[in-house]
C-alpha cells in the first residue's frame, strides 16, 4: 500500500508530509538519543487553552508547528511561525487575538510553510 493511501486511510491529511518524514525517517533505525533529538523540533499544542495580556509566539526554526483542537488568544499579537518546517492549525480551534482571528471546527486546517500574524490592522501571511 502507498504511503498516500495508507495515510488516508487514517483521515490525515493536512499534517500528512509530517508523518511520512516520521515514517521514512523511523526506516533509518535511529537510536533513542537520534530521535529525540530530531523530534525536539517538532512543537505539538492539542486540547490547550493558552492566554496572554499582550504578545505571543510560536516559532520552530528548522521544525514543525502543530495546533489542534485548541484555543489561543493574544490580547494584542499572536505569531505562528514556521517558515522552516512548516505549521498547521487543525480541528475546532481559534487562534488570534480579541480582534483578528481564524477559526475552524473538526475537518478545517490552516497549513504550510510560512508565518502568520494576527494583530489590530488583522491577519496576515508571508512566506
Amino acid at each position: 500500500m502507498e504511503i498516500d493511501n495508507f495515510l488516508a486511510q487514517l483521515g490525515i491529511s493536512a499534517g500528512k508530509e509530517l508523518v511520512k518524514e516520521i515514517f521514512q525517517y523511523l526506516q533509518t533505525k535511529p537510536s533513542r538519543s537520534e530521535f529525540d533529538q530530531e523530534f525536539s523540533k517538532i512543537l505539538l499544542i492539542h486540547g490547550a487553552e493558552i492566554y496572554a495580556n499582550n504578545i505571543i509566539k510560536f516559532l520552530a526554526e528548522n521544525g514543525y508547528i502543530s495546533i489542534t483542537n485548541s484555543y489561543v488568544n493574544a490580547t494584542k499579537k499572536l505569531i505562528i511561525d514556521g517558515q522552516q518546517g512548516g505549521f498547521e492549525v487543525k480541528d475546532n480551534f481559534r487562534v488570534g487575538t480579541d480582534n483578528a482571528y481564524a477559526r475552524g471546527g473538526k475537518g478545517t486546517s490552516i497549513s504550510g510553510r510560512g508565518k502568520i500574524d494576527f494583530d489590530d490592522d488583522g491577519i496576515t501571511f508571508s512566506v
